[in-house]
């Protein structure tokens, strides 16, 4: 499951392999994503995660503004 780095605790692994889930959290702040992330679908601003890398449409989606990088 790809989360966002909020959720990139050691509990929230713990909790995930014990549904043997595994659990990738990432940063994204204005940079290239890695690979796996890059096969996601998002909307034409960026703003939103239409599928994940398996197909699946998110339940919710969030943009924060406040973690967005201007180079």
């Amino acid at each position: 499951m790809i989360a966002d780095g909020a959720y990139g605790g050691t509990e929230n692994h713990k909790i995930a392999a014990n549904k043997n889930v595994h659990l990738v959290t990432t940063k994204f702040q204005g940079r290239n994503p890695d690979e796996i992330l890059g096969k996601s679908e998002f909307n034409e601003d960026g703003k939103k995660v239409l599928k994940c890398t398996n197909g699946q449409v998110p339940i919710t989606n969030k943009y924060n503004e406040s973690n967005v990088v201007m180079s």
